[in-house]
């Protein structure tokens, strides 16, 4: 259970870090954040290996060289006694954030600049109901920005039935308030993959989304050897997790549940 306690610093962004046998690709994460040009930014770095692994000492040296580095930036390091996954790591940051605004960066990724004042300059003035801003990125599946791909309002559909490219909408893109974070609980740390679908279908049951329509993210500058997905038998029970977990929504929609689990279906590998 998630306890805010209301002990946030009006303004401030923190950006939470997770990591994982990254060491390398960390460090250009890091340096992309300490680059933004937003005034009060707290980055969160949670080392998810586990105290024995053999990747703790270049991952705490690369922090420390980008804190040298960087006189003034105010990095946050925490790590996990044991490897516990993304979502987890994510919560671990979360708990010990004190920003007004949360966002979130994969160890492999980084942000562009302007990826935090765009946003957040969305954010502030937003209404109640707005939760997030989101912005678009570059790599993967959007080698250019599309300008069609920033819906706003309510992306459930799209995020049921895995049309990634009707959307920006992504684990590095958004820009949460911190009331909404905490008010969704944070990750369900039951999942090892999917954390993003999850957290995000239980977002838009509260809250609206809008966006900034440029990309301010790039996925996967420097290819990485470290695979985290999950395959077989643990992929097809955590597909059968999450459908059944959101059967009530494709009820209150509508939608299509055929289609819905053929899409998903088509992912267990």
């Amino acid at each position: 259970q998630l306890d805010d306690a209301s002990r946030y610093v009006a303004e401030r962004a923190t950006v939470i870090i997770p990591t994982y046998k990254r060491p390398d690709n960390l460090k250009n994460a890091l340096v992309s954040v300490v680059k933004q040009d937003y005034k009060d930014v707290e980055i969160v770095v949670v080392n998810d290996n586990g105290l024995d692994s053999p990747f703790n000492r270049e991952t705490f040296d690369i922090v420390e060289k980008v804190r040298h580095e960087n006189k003034g930036c105010n990095i946050v390091y925490i790590e996990h006694e044991r490897n516990r996954n993304g979502a987890a790591a994510r919560n671990t940051g979360i708990l010990n954030s004190t920003g007004e605004y949360i966002s979130f960066l994969d160890d492999d990724d980084i942000y562009l600049p302007g990826r935090l004042s765009k946003t957040i300059e969305k954010l502030r003035d937003s209404p109640h109901n707005i939760g997030a801003v989101y912005c678009g990125f570059l790599g993967w599946n959007s080698p250019v920005n599309d300008l069609g791909r920033y819906k706003e309002g309510n992306l459930t559909e799209e995020i049921l039935f895995l049309d990634y490219k009707k959307h920006y909408l992504h684990t590095n893109t958004a820009t949460y308030k911190r009331l909404a974070v905490f008010s969704l609980n944070g990750f369900d740390e039951s999942y090892r993959r999917h954390q993003d679908l999850e957290f995000n279908l239980r977002f838009f049951e509260k809250y609206s989304i809008e966006s900034v329509g440029e990309a301010l993210v790039k996925l996967n500058p420097k290819p990485s050897a470290v695979n985290n997905k999950v395959y077989d038998l643990a992929m097809l029970e955590l597909k059968q997790k999450f459908l059944n977990q959101f059967e009530h929504i494709m009820d209150l929609h509508n939608f299509d549940k055929k289609k819905i689990y053929q899409k998903h279906w088509g992912e267990v590998e």
